[in-house]
């Protein structure tokens, strides 16, 4: 996996551009990138990305993007296991249900999702008389259907978006490795 930070921020796998999503989502990586090789306190991060917020809710939406960048990423079955603890320690947090679902329906278990959604609604209905949100009934009706479009798709090369791609350069001055990129064909100064 490549991380371009010079100019806009980009995500490179193999010769593949994934798409990064919004941008608090960049936010986060452009921070872990910064401080590539040292741990940084999802404290920090959420503090960085929400300030005011309390401990545990900051946390929780930082962990609401990583989730999405995985799943864009193709990683639902990884993400499995993290996604049924969250929901079971955040039973009413509709995002990480619809993350869930998302997960196994992409890993072949629709049955299971469409069990998972059952058991939020009953849990939305039973502990505070409402149904789910829209999002996640369009997504439970998405799933009855089998739409292609949660199907997990690699991502498009860049090329077929019409833009021109900068050429990655490396160097090396006095052990010190920097990688610069070029672009277009101008004059050099």
């Amino acid at each position: 996996m490549e991380f371009r930070v010079l100019g806009p921020l980009e995500l490179i796998s193999g010769e593949q551009p994934l798409a990064v999503g919004g941008t608090r989502t960049r936010a986060v990586l452009a921070m872990l990138l910064v401080s590539a090789n040292r741990v940084v306190p999802a404290d920090r991060v959420a503090d960085e990305l929400w300030p005011g917020h309390p401990a545990g809710r900051g946390a929780a939406n930082l962990q609401v993007r990583l989730s999405e960048l995985q799943l864009a990423c193709g990683r639902h079955h990884e993400l499995l296991a993290e996604l049924e603890a969250l929901t079971a320690e955040h039973p009413l947090r509709e995002r990480f249900w619809a993350q869930r679902l998302l997960a196994l329906y992409r890993s072949g278990r629709q049955a299971d999702a469409l069990r998972a959604y059952r058991k939020l609604r009953t849990t939305l209905v039973d502990q505070l008389g409402i149904e789910p949100g829209r999002e996640l009934r369009d997504l439970e009706g998405q799933i009855l259907r089998q739409e292609h479009d949660l199907d997990y798709r690699a991502p498009r090369p860049a090329a077929a978006s019409g833009w021109a791609q900068p050429e990655t350069h490396y160097a090396d001055s006095d052990g010190t490795h920097i990688a610069y990129q070029v672009l277009g064909d101008g004059p050099t100064l």
